[in-house]
């Protein structure tokens, strides 16, 4: 099955759960408010943080806030650290095709970061990263943080230069991870983050192999993490050299956001993975 299809298959899905989510709420009861479910987030037009105490635009610290990327959710996106100084923000987001026909790549609602080794030339067994926080608070409120039951995280675009260099996406304490059947990706363990050094999660390499811009149809180079609990994530965004280095160490990543259901009391008998559960079955009726 395409994946552009699979993304539009997505949308139709998303807007039955919300019938499906509503029903199941109606009969179940909880001790708090009833869930509310944004199909999918939108990260377009981030403002720098300014004022008293904020960092400078691409610095260690520095948060860009994106309004209204659900109802009633602003997200706060934090660079924590990088792996040297060399490492460099070059865009807080990319715009999508359609925000700029000319110019986009990607997908519009996707947060798609550039990031930079050096000058754009990397040495030979290089490796560097930037590692992100993004927090989901209440819009225009940014210190009071959303109570989030779960959201997905598709990381795409997780390719290489064509010869010497590939991409890699690091989650931190996510439920769950999947990937596609004819997935390039290699996963692997990783500990410590730059707030919790006993931070574990993993770690998705790529391939060398080149997709021109951000690619939303590369299945063999996207994962999808599930999380659950938590109303922030962190992740790290890096690449690496083989036994020569490259001239394009300036990389584009992107990130679609998904099934966040917020305001969700955990019942006495938890309903498990409800989002992910119901979107693996109505796929498997499409196979």
């Amino acid at each position: 099955m395409a994946m552009g299809y699979r993304i539009i298959r997505l949308k139709q899905v998303m807007k039955q759960l919300a019938l499906y989510v509503f029903g199941l709420i109606l009969g179940t009861s909880f001790t708090t408010q009833a869930q509310s479910l944004i199909p999918e987030l939108s990260f377009k037009n981030p403002e720098l943080k300014t004022g008293k105490g904020c960092m400078g635009d691409g610095l260690n610290g520095a948060v860009y806030i994106f309004e209204n990327v659900g109802w009633g959710i602003d997200a706060l996106v934090t660079i924590l650290g990088r792996s040297s100084d060399l490492v460099k923000l070059t865009d807080a987001d990319i715009q999508g095709p359609d925000q700029n026909p000319a110019g986009g790549t990607g997908y519009d609602n996707a947060w798609q970061p550039r990031i930079r080794y050096a000058d754009g030339n990397a040495p030979a067994h290089q490796t560097w990263w930037m590692e992100f926080k993004i927090s989901f608070v209440k819009h225009s409120d940014w210190k009071t943080p959303v109570s989030v039951n779960q959201f997905k995280v598709l990381g795409l675009d997780i390719d290489g230069d064509g010869d010497q260099l590939h991409e890699f996406q690091s989650y931190y304490k996510m439920q769950s991870y999947s990937l596609e059947q004819q997935t390039n990706i290699f996963a692997s363990t990783v500990q410590g983050s730059e707030t919790d050094p006993l931070l574990s999660g993993k770690r998705f390499d790529g391939t060398t192999k080149n997709y021109n811009g951000i690619s939303v149809t590369a299945a063999d180079a996207m994962v999808s993490n599930f999380y659950t609990g938590s109303s922030s994530m962190i992740v790290r965004l890096g690449a690496e050299t083989l036994n020569r280095g490259t001239g394009v160490a300036d990389r584009m990543y992107g990130l679609i956001f998904s099934s966040l259901a917020f305001d969700v009391p955990v019942p006495k008998k938890p309903i498990r993975n409800l989002v992910a559960s119901f979107q693996y079955s109505q796929f498997r009726k499409e196979q």
